[in-house]
């Protein structure tokens, strides 16, 4: 069987502009490129908003996107004096 992880590529950004800059700036350039924001994106952010002292509960977004087989996940959630973007593509 194939393991997971290699079907998987994860990358760490760091902005200086706020939350709902960066997945705006996100949700607009995926779209425009051809990726679909998935209905994941909403069931991933209601269960982290129910995870106590989880980041999502106060500021965070996650946006999922799917282009054919390939799916691109954000993580985006407060950082020091910004914020962090953890991006996951899987395939």
């Amino acid at each position: 069987s194939k393991n997971s992880a290699d079907s998987m590529n994860l990358e760490q950004y760091y902005s200086q502009q706020d939350i709902s800059t960066v997945a705006g700036y996100y949700k607009q350039t995926m779209q425009a490129r051809g990726w679909e924001l998935s209905d994941t994106t909403q069931v991933m952010e209601y269960t982290a908003s129910r995870v106590p002292d989880h980041p999502m509960n106060s500021s965070g977004r996650f946006l999922s996107f799917a282009r054919g087989n390939v799916n691109v996940t954000y993580a985006i959630v407060p950082g020091k004096g910004g914020t962090i973007v953890t991006a996951t593509e899987s395939w």
